[in-house]
């Protein structure tokens, strides 16, 4: 059963080309993303037991994986994306560590800590003196930003997704981000 929201933007983005030719992930795509995970949520904690939280938790990889196409497409470069700075944090080498809230139960982070970080296939903490770490310094957490960067394919969500537990990943997903851009709300 696909997620009708998900089905219905992949309908009218696909009519315009915009999933299959698109160079980068725009605000639409994240909208996208935020339905998917949102009625999937719902979905989990209506689910009677945990094996059928289980069948959500792949129903949601594969809505995901049919979204995925689109971010395959842009290399996972999502650009103009909006949310609230919800984690500015940094690890023992200065590295930034950084969280955009992007809806209520979405989150966008870089890795936390060093460790994950050297065993990661990606590499998301941001440099000291890099052009995102000189505008994260200056922000609040509860600021309003836009931003840009990269999500990450994983077999498991179709996106990495941070979270312990399966119910954190369902309920309050972090996917794996890394920032190329950062700015202040206008």
């Amino acid at each position: 059963m696909q997620c009708p929201v998900l089905a219905a933007a992949m309908v009218a983005t696909m009519a315009t080309g915009a999933w299959a030719a698109a160079p980068v992930l725009g605000p639409q795509d994240e909208a996208a993303l935020i339905k998917t995970v949102e009625a999937y949520s719902e979905k989990y904690d209506a689910a009677a037991n945990d094996m059928a939280k289980g069948l959500v938790h792949r129903e949601r990889a594969r809505d995901l994986c049919a979204a995925r196409g689109a971010i395959k497409s842009a290399g996972g470069k999502a650009e103009g994306w909006t949310g609230t700075v919800e984690t500015l944090d940094a690890v023992g080498n200065g590295s930034g560590v950084l969280g955009i809230r992007i809806a209520p139960h979405v989150t966008l982070s870089t890795a936390n800590n060093e460790l994950s970080e050297s065993v990661a296939d990606y590499k998301t903490l941001i440099p000291v003196n890099s052009p995102v770490y000189k505008v994260a310094v200056g922000l609040q957490v509860g600021e309003k930003v836009t931003f840009s960067g990269q999500l990450f394919p994983s077999k498991d969500d179709c996106l990495v997704e941070q979270s312990l537990t399966m119910g954190g990943g369902m309920d309050d997903p972090d996917f794996l981000f890394r920032f190329t851009a950062l700015a202040p709300a206008k």
